[in-house]
């Protein structure tokens, strides 16, 4: 679901201070920063660098456990102060995904999902081996042998998806 801006700061664009509107950046999502090879110049002064001003950060979980992060400010020229554009950027996490989004003028727009790690059935089935073989193993060394097999059970679940390979075929390697 997609988040909508905080009300808090409102909505600045200079087309005058910008090469190119809202570019579009792809996955790129930035809570903080500027696109500074989209700065043509400050419209007012001619001045090239900016600042931060109106910094917002709202962050909430709700009871279902999904955890939202909205930050809003806005880019203005470091010398005169004019108002160049609203950056908006926001974050959910529901412990299966990660949505990341950005808008601006300036900075451009941007979105991307990650889907966290969910185990397979070879990881519960090894996990559950691991708990009947031995309830007594604790402490870092126990929790390092732990994240060694889940990595392992990992491992082998992915290469179950790779293509067979012939090995001790090395025509395609270059001496």
């Amino acid at each position: 679901s997609k988040l909508s801006p905080c009300s808090s700061v409102s909505s600045v664009m200079c087309r005058d201070c910008i090469n190119e509107l809202l570019p579009d950046r792809g996955r790129m999502c930035l809570e903080e920063g500027t696109y500074f090879l989209n700065v043509k110049g400050c419209a007012k002064c001619g001045e090239k660098s900016t600042k931060v001003a109106n910094r917002k950060v709202k962050e909430g979980e709700d009871e279902d456990g999904l955890y939202t992060e909205e930050v809003e400010y806005t880019h203005t020229c470091a010398s005169c102060g004019h108002e160049i554009a609203t950056h908006f950027y926001s974050f959910e996490a529901d412990g299966k995904t990660q949505e990341y989004s950005m808008d601006c003028v300036l900075c451009g727009k941007g979105e991307s999902t990650s889907i966290l790690y969910s185990p397979t059935s070879t990881d519960t089935k090894a996990a559950d081996t691991k708990k009947t073989e031995d309830k007594k193993d604790t402490g870092p060394a126990a929790d390092i042998q732990k994240k060694g097999e889940m990595l392992t059970s990992q491992i082998l679940e992915l290469r179950k998806h790779l293509p067979e390979s012939d090995e001790g075929d090395d025509d395609d390697w270059e001496d």
